[in-house]
């Protein structure tokens, strides 16, 4: 009976906090499926509608290995939450499509009043629910929503799905409906369902609406602000892949190259490479940090580095010239058959394991071993052939992929309209920052695409801001600092009408505590080192130039 006790106490708590979010106190609907009235979108038709009590979930727990790229509030907890869950799926009629859609509920008791949206990451719209994502919403006590965007939800066992089930019909054919929804349809009605759920069951609206995310959730919010101007009223779209062709071209760039050349460098060699440049132009922003923050004044040529010896685990190897071909490539960007640029390369002090990754067979020969994220748009939407292997095509294939991407999916998933005076004067804030070593992103793509919108609306610091973040990868990772509270800011922003000069920005060891912090200035503005301590925040000042 003594060792029933601890188990029935459990139990008998387990009860009391479902009855407790059954019974939540206050206006709207309980969490019952059959208490939700069924909202209306145009073009949709709802399968299923399920309310269930969740409480005392610490899944997040399981998830805590994972680096968080999406941004939360101060305070934010991701275990012992209490909240009801609605899961919604839809159709659009004809179409013989489902689309899921998940929108977590706080306690009445503790929601903050606002709605958020939460993106996703390659090639899905969405993350599971046993991701830590959608926990940055819920744990903040938003009500938080996000779509699988008519495909399968990746899980933590497959975390990128195979696209071509969905993305091809048939061989040789494009499930364009299905690529349609994941580009942009679904993303507007998710948000429709999810605010009209939300006023269902705290019996009012939200009464501020945000969307978050980074790298495809940052190309979502830049969707937003272009098609659906009035959905939110704060975006953050961090390491945005709003150049959706050109990032592809650029992130198998460098695995064309070496199959071409018959040049296949290992790791180390990179490693060497990157180090070298580091040394050479570290020290460009007047403060030596280990980091590149002025990247468009580094001339450092890989060459410089060839014959260079590297320690690697103990063992040296020397940089060879096909290394830094490789490198020269990576940092150029992609050219066109005639010579031509075809878009930015990366920052000199990137990590260029990730697109310059090779395989060693058991009789030790080198082979390419490409990134999954341009291997899968090019077999899938290119090529229509889920067989097909890119890294292995000619420089006069690679220069199709280039035209026959841009010619078949601008429309449909191009994201790169600078004419934002609608997201304007409906009185939107978009806050965005991009880790200039990103390898999967090249950080220069959003300068063009923040040069092209100020160049089109001078008032664009009103609504836009962008912030460059030196030393930090793709969507986070990196030797440099991270802006954590860009939530925070924003919210700030849409709320208060505080307007972000800098972001804060914050070095974390291991165990999670603060190694410095530094601020981050808005472009086209740098942050420079004024002081004597570079871990004060107060040694830095946002000039124009270094």
């Amino acid at each position: 009976m003594q060792l029933l006790c601890p188990q029935i106490l459990i139990l008998l708590s387990a009860i009391g906090n479902a009855l407790a979010i059954l019974r939540d106190t206050g206006s709207g609907v309980s969490c019952e499926s059959s208490a939700f009235d069924l909202p209306e979108v145009l073009g949709t038709r709802i399968i299923s509608l399920r309310a269930t009590p969740i409480f005392n979930d610490s899944l997040a727990l399981d998830r805590r290995d994972v680096p968080d790229r999406l941004s939360t509030l101060p305070g934010a907890i991701d275990d012992g939450l209490d909240y009801c869950n609605v899961s919604l799926t839809y159709t659009h009629p004809g179409l013989n499509d489902s689309i899921n859609v998940a929108i977590w509920l706080p306690l009445k008791s503790h929601w903050n009043g606002r709605f958020m949206g939460v993106g996703g990451g390659g090639f899905n719209t969405g993350y599971s629910a046993d991701s830590s994502f959608p926990y940055n919403g819920i744990g903040a006590n938003f009500s938080t929503m996000w779509t699988s965007g008519g495909h399968v939800y990746p899980t933590r066992e497959d975390p990128f799905p195979d696209p071509a089930p969905w993305g091809l019909a048939s061989p040789g054919v494009v499930d364009f409906n299905g690529f349609n929804n994941f580009a942009s349809l679904t993303l507007h009605e998710a948000t429709l369902f999810g605010k009209a759920i939300t006023e269902n069951y705290y019996g009012r609206p939200a009464e501020y609406s945000y969307w978050n995310g980074c790298s495809q959730g940052g190309r979502q919010g830049h969707m937003f602000a272009q098609r659906y101007p009035d959905m939110y009223d704060g975006i953050l779209g961090a390491a945005a892949a709003i150049n959706w062709v050109d990032i592809f071209q650029f992130m198998l760039w460098p695995q064309i190259v070496m199959n071409q050349e018959g040049q296949f460098p290992s790791l180390c060699e990179l490693e060497a490479i990157k180090e070298a440049a580091i040394e050479a132009c570290d020290e460009l922003d007047g403060l030596k940090d280990g980091l590149i923050s002025a990247n468009s004044q580094c001339t450092f040529d890989a060459n410089e580095a060839v014959g260079r010896l590297y320690n690697c685990s103990g063992e040296y190897v020397q940089v060879s010239a096909g290394a830094a071909q490789v490198a020269n490539a990576a940092w150029r960007g992609p050219l066109n058959i005639d010579g031509t640029q075809q878009w930015y390369g990366t920052s000199k002090d990137t990590d260029l394991s990730p697109i310059a990754n090779t395989t060693i067979s058991s009789n030790g020969t080198r082979e390419v071993n490409p990134l999954f994220l341009p291997h899968d748009w090019i077999r899938v939407w290119i090529a229509k052939d889920a067989t097909y292997k890119p890294a292995l095509a000619t420089y006069e294939d690679f220069d199709h992929f280039f035209h026959t991407g841009h010619q078949i999916y601008d429309s449909p998933i191009g994201t790169v309209d600078p004419d934002l005076r609608a997201f304007r004067d409906a009185g939107g804030k978009f806050l965005t920052w991009h880790g200039v070593a990103d390898a999967f992103i090249p950080f220069d793509g959003t300068v063009d695409y923040y040069n092209k919108v100020l160049q089109r609306d001078p008032s664009i610091d009103d609504y836009y801001r962008f912030f460059p973040v030196p030393g930090i990868g793709h969507c986070g990772g990196g030797p440099g600092a991270k802006p954590d509270s860009s939530l925070e800011t924003l919210v700030n922003w849409v709320e208060k009408g505080i307007a972000p000069e800098t972001l804060l920005a914050m070095k974390k060891s291991t165990n999670g505590s603060i190694e410095y912090q530094r601020p981050l200035c808005r472009y086209p503005f740098f942050t420079v080192f004024v002081g004597s301590d570079p871990n004060l925040v107060e040694s830095y000042e946002c000039r124009e130039s270094f």
